[in-house]
Parts: C-alpha cells; structure tokens; sequence
C-alpha cells in the first residue's frame, strides 16, 4: 500500500509546486497555453515510472535473497543513479529546447 501511494503523493507535489512556479513566472513572461497540462503530463509519468523502475529493482534484489536493507541500498545505488542521470537529460534536453529561440518552446520550458 505504501509503495502504490508514495508515487501519487510525489507526483501530485511535485505538480502542485511545478505548477505554482509557472504561475509565478507567468507574471512575467507569457507561457504557451498547454504548459499545465505539459506540467500534469510530465509529473505523472516521470515519478510513477521511474518509482516502478526502482521498487521493480528492490522486489528483484529482495527475491534473489538479499536482506531487506541491503536489496534497498544496491536498488538505490544501481536504479537510483540511472533514475538521475535520466532526470538530468530531461533537465538537459529542455534547456535546449529554450536555446532555439522559439516562442513555442520556450514559453514550454518556463
């Protein structure tokens, strides 16, 4: 039960807090018209997908026989790092996307 509600919990924050910044930022400069839904859209499959990613790895280690503790650490060290080197291309890629200059793209990335 945990595992299933801490995903959501995070998902649904992250939204909230990504969401208030757009806010605050459209105060001063204009954003495109689908940045919440781009905002929703991202929070939802980046924290579900990549929380399935690492407790999938948990449950492996755990079966193959490692204590619980120790099946969380290898998780975390393996499945976590590839989890933020991912985050860091998303970060990446977006920051691109505002050096090309246009509207579109940049009003999306604020």
């Amino acid at each position: 039960m945990v595992a299933a509600v801490v995903p959501l919990v995070l998902a649904i924050g992250s939204i909230f807090i990504a969401t208030s910044i757009a806010a605050i930022v459209s105060q001063a400069c204009p954003l495109a018209d689908a940045y919440s839904e781009m905002i929703l859209l991202m929070g939802m499959a980046v924290i579900i997908d990549y929380h399935l990613f690492i407790v999938s790895r948990f449950r492996h280690e755990w079966k193959a026989g490692r204590p619980k503790l120790e099946a969380i650490a290898v998780a975390s060290d393996t499945t976590g790092r590839a989890v933020f080197y991912a985050g860091v291309t998303v970060m990446l890629s977006l920051i691109g996307l505002m050096t090309t200059k246009d509207t579109i793209f940049f009003s999306l990335d604020l």
